[in-house]
């Protein structure tokens, strides 16, 4: 990493250090050449490394890159938004007595809206809109797909006249799976990136599906 960059290591979806889903942060990211953002997530090598940077799109508050640990840049708003956004509200600096308020985050050529709230106690709520989604293709090997889960293919389809299995993006390409209870996973998986149900790139859905709002 160039000499004298600030980073912070936050954990999204959790209270606890070192739990959760965890985000590497660089904020200010603006000096730092092209080339070397996706060389600092590689260092880093965590799931996503975010780069805060001033927009440049009209009405964005703060311009968002994310990379990979591949050094591969993404676009989607889950949580490496999360963690920037909660960031900069715990960092002050979206200004004092942050209470209730609305921003804005770029995310590639993409302007969405952020809500934050913070109570009396400092807990922060962070609420982002998704892109619209884009539905890719369908996945219709029920018995190579039940393997690579590890459930019983009976278990697979949310509902009847649903996909069993589709690409979904928001910015970022998803393989969503619909399981018939949520209990088909044991609740271990759902929380393991090894796991085959927590499996990277795959989310397994319950009936219902799921809500695109993210809080922290």
């Amino acid at each position: 990493m160039a000499a004298g960059t600030p980073f912070a290591l936050v954990d999204v979806f959790t209270d606890q250090p070192l739990e959760g889903n965890p985000l590497a942060l660089v904020p200010d990211a603006d000096p730092l050449p092209e080339g070397l953002l996706p060389r600092i997530a590689r260092e880093f090598h965590q799931a996503e490394t975010t780069f805060l940077l001033r927009p440049d799109r009209p009405g964005a508050t703060w311009r968002l890159r994310s990379f990979t640990a591949a050094g591969v840049e993404v676009f989607g708003a889950g949580h490496n938004a999360l963690g920037a956004w909660w960031w900069l509200a715990a960092a002050g600096r979206l200004g004092p007595g942050l209470g209730t308020g609305r921003w804005s985050q770029q995310l590639g050529t993409e302007v969405l809206p952020v809500g934050i709230t913070a109570d009396a106690h400092g807990l922060i709520e962070v609420t982002l809109k998704q892109r619209a989604a884009v539905y890719g293709d369908e996945l219709t090997d029920r018995g190579a797909l039940a393997a690579a889960l590890g459930v019983d293919g009976r278990e697979l389809g949310a509902a009847a006249g649903l996909p069993v299995a589709q690409v979904v993006s928001t910015g970022a390409a998803h393989l969503m799976v619909g399981l018939r209870d949520r209990g088909v996973c044991p609740p271990q998986a759902w929380a393991v990136p090894s796991g085959r149900c927590g499996r990277t790139g795959r989310s397994a859905l319950p009936p219902g599906g799921a809500d695109t709002r993210e809080q922290a």
